[in-house]
């Protein structure tokens, strides 16, 4: 963790935004993977947006799938918006991942 964090200041130390949003990504999935729910929504939400600015609709997407697994309140949105950026780019994948978790029932 303390590695990936250095990576994404070094990243933001040399203004490249692809690697703040990569190491943010991947922040946000090791502290989902330690069960801090919130501080891995906002790693998330961070990455998606760097993302936006980069005008990457494919990994933006992947951002909102993995929010969408962390905001129950919010899933539908997220994912909606997922499934559109997914279209956009033709992520078959992705797609189909927003897709499947939208008829899931929401976490409990």
């Amino acid at each position: 963790m303390i590695t990936a964090n250095q990576a994404m200041l070094q990243a933001r130390g040399e203004g490249s935004l692809r690697g703040e949003a990569t190491c943010l990504l991947w922040l946000g999935r090791l502290l989902t993977e330690q069960d801090d729910r919130g501080l891995a929504r906002e790693h998330m939400a961070m990455a998606a947006e760097l993302y936006r600015r980069l005008g990457d609709r494919q990994s933006s997407a992947r951002c909102l799938i993995y929010q969408a697994e962390l905001q129950p309140d919010d899933r539908d949105k997220l994912l909606k918006e997922a499934s559109d950026l997914a279209e956009q780019v033709r992520w078959h994948d992705g797609v189909k991942k927003a897709q499947s978790l939208r008829v899931l029932p929401p976490p409990g």
